[in-house]
């Protein structure tokens, strides 16, 4: 697979080929699954089926590679970083300055199928119980536990705010 995602400040997915073969590399195809003003996360593809993961800041959207769209989810009011994509499993965590509900600061678990997304499962870092606006929530990682033991025995952490006093993002764990 010769291919390249880019997500776009303009609401545009775009597909380009070839990168690494032969060829002058040209967009290829787009999608729009974003409004004209979003400003797009950067796409992280699955795998498994292949699929590409890309949101508006708002919806997480499932996308084929041929980019076309299969399902989109409201996860929350503010995204700035991609998904992290669990391709064993199924599921699409994504990290959220703030939830749906503009409650707190939170990492949400989508599980996904080819053609589906949710329901989504939210839980605050380390507990916490609201949105401090000038920390955002970034991307997190897995533990080498998660890798080895499965997802039932690893910890997914993040760098954010992890309760309604603190003032400066700290590495937490998501509950």
């Amino acid at each position: 697979h010769d291919v390249a995602y880019v997500g776009a400040d303009n609401g545009y997915l775009f597909s380009i080929s070839p990168v690494f073969g032969a060829g002058t590399p040209a967009v290829t195809a787009c999608i729009r699954p974003g409004g004209a003003a979003a400003v797009m996360t950067s796409p992280v593809q699955d795998p498994g089926t292949f699929n590409i993961f890309i949101s508006d800041g708002a919806k997480l959207y499932n996308v084929t590679s041929s980019l076309v769209l299969k399902a989109s989810a409201t996860v929350a009011t503010t995204l700035t970083d991609p998904p992290i994509i669990d391709t064993t499993n199924k599921l699409a965590y994504v990290f959220a300055d703030a939830d749906a509900t503009n409650a707190f600061s939170a990492v949400i678990q989508v599980p996904f199928t080819s053609t589906t997304l949710g329901p989504l499962v939210t839980g605050p870092l380390d507990g916490g119980t609201n949105r401090i606006a000038t920390a955002p929530l970034h991307t997190g990682a897995f533990d080498d536990k998660y890798f080895t033991g499965g997802p039932s025995t690893g910890t997914l952490y993040a760098c954010g705010p992890r309760h309604s006093s603190a003032t400066t993002p700290k590495i937490g764990r998501a509950s």
